[in-house]
């Protein structure tokens, strides 16, 4: 009646080591790729253009494939298929050096699609995984459906942040010895060791099927149906002030974020610790996430609560990025970086945490959802940030930034 417990365990342990790997270049792509454009003469209104149309491809893509991957449950169809996509990109990157702004562009933008595909699958597959292992308590010929805990997800955030951690200082490295360039291809490494753990995932579609169908035939047809009717009924929808939320907090910090390696060499920071410094943050992420994880399961602790705190520590860690700016102190960024990590351990565990158990059938689309707003405040951020910066300097517009994370911590709690 049960779905093995060893067949789980290496569905988990490949999922996970393949969202491990992603890590390795999703965040190295996200911190240095600006530096290997500066590298070939883009300004940093260029440099900011092109990396709007990697949240164009998330967000114009994110939501339509989680619902296909909700209705379809394929999801390792999605996992595999986006990283083929983004492996073909780096490629093309590798041997196809043109120094064109279009030709970045629309690579940057296929770059976007192919997470649009990747990450809404992986997390609903992860979450499905965990939901089944729950569910396998079977009592009196009724499924039991319990909550996915906060506990439970929190590895997967940790194993994200361990990934992005990792990348960073590995790729950080590896540009120290063979040049800028060689970014590339520390990508096209990370993404072929992803893709080798992926192709072992599978969906358990067909395991999940049997254990209904087991507990039917057991007896009692009339009860299950009105139990998992009752189940389901109550479970609401997701709230959209959420994404309200996570579009305000979004907003006013990722194009610093994505610019912060030009920030600390405009600060005149020495780069050979620039790289380090950037790795703080998924670093600290990893503490974060396992003891969020935990906190969040408490009876005390609300989601509307951890979210607010997440909002809050953002405009913290701004204010400390322009301090940092101001004295040129490596130390300060530091902090901000730390406390960044907070900040972004509590509104990923409080997102997820809502998301999966509000609405346990359409995960994917809901976190598809949840992608697509924060790529729309990036694109329509970068856009803003572009113009502004050119008349602006940094130490203006850090202030105006860290007004705007504030805003969705006092709207979170109508959530």
């Amino acid at each position: 009646m049960r779905v093995p417990n060893k067949r789980i365990f290496l569905n988990k342990f490949n999922l996970t080591l393949s969202i491990l790997f992603a890590g390795l270049a999703g965040y190295s792509f996200f911190a240095f790729f600006p530096i290997y454009l500066s590298n070939r003469a883009y300004s940093d209104g260029e440099i900011t253009f092109i990396m709007t149309f990697l949240g164009i491809g998330i967000a114009g893509f994110s939501s339509y494939i989680g619902r296909i991957s909700d209705t379809t449950k394929k999801r390792k169809v999605f996992l595999v298929g986006g990283l083929v996509g983004q492996l073909c990109i780096f490629l093309i990157f590798m041997f196809f050096s043109v120094n064109d702004l279009i030709f970045y562009c629309l690579l940057t933008f296929l770059r976007g699609v192919s997470l649009a595909a990747r990450v809404p699958a992986s997390n609903a597959l992860f979450a499905d995984i965990v939901e089944k292992k729950n569910n396998q308590v079977i009592i009196n010929s009724e499924i039991i459906e319990t909550e996915v805990s906060g506990r439970q997800l929190s590895l997967l955030n940790t194993i994200k942040s361990t990934g992005w951690g990792l990348g960073l200082i590995f790729s950080n490295i590896f540009m120290n010895i063979f040049g800028t360039e060689s970014l590339i291809q520390f990508l096209v490494i990370s993404t072929i060791i992803t893709l080798l753990f992926a192709f072992f995932v599978n969906d358990n579609i067909e395991e999940g099927e049997e254990i209904h169908e087991n507990v039917i035939k057991e007896g009692n047809l009339a009860n299950n149906l009105s139990n998992s009717k009752e189940i389901s009924e109550s479970f609401g929808k997701v709230n959209k002030l959420l994404y309200l939320c996570i579009f305000l907090r979004q907003f006013g910090v990722l194009p610093f974020l994505q610019i912060l390696a030009l920030i600390l060499l405009d600060a005149e920071i020495d780069p050979s610790i620039i790289g380090v410094i950037i790795a703080i943050n998924p670093l600290f992420q990893i503490l974060t996430m396992f003891l969020l994880g935990r906190l969040i399961d408490r009876e005390n602790v609300t989601v509307r609560l951890i979210l607010a705190t997440g909002f809050f520590l953002t405009s913290i860690s701004l204010i400390l990025y322009m301090m940092g700016h101001f004295f040129a102190s490596p130390l300060i960024f530091i902090l901000g970086q730390i406390n960044l990590a907070f900040a972004w351990g509590c509104i990923q565990t409080g997102t997820n945490k809502y998301i999966v158990n509000k609405a346990p059938r359409e995960r994917a689309k809901y976190l598809g959802h949840f992608l697509t707003s924060m790529q729309v405040a990036k694109i329509i951020s970068y856009l803003i940030f572009a113009v502004l910066l050119i008349f602006f300097s940094y130490q203006l517009m850090f202030p105006f930034a860290a007004l705007i994370p504030i805003i969705a911590a006092i709207l979170v709690f109508r959530l």
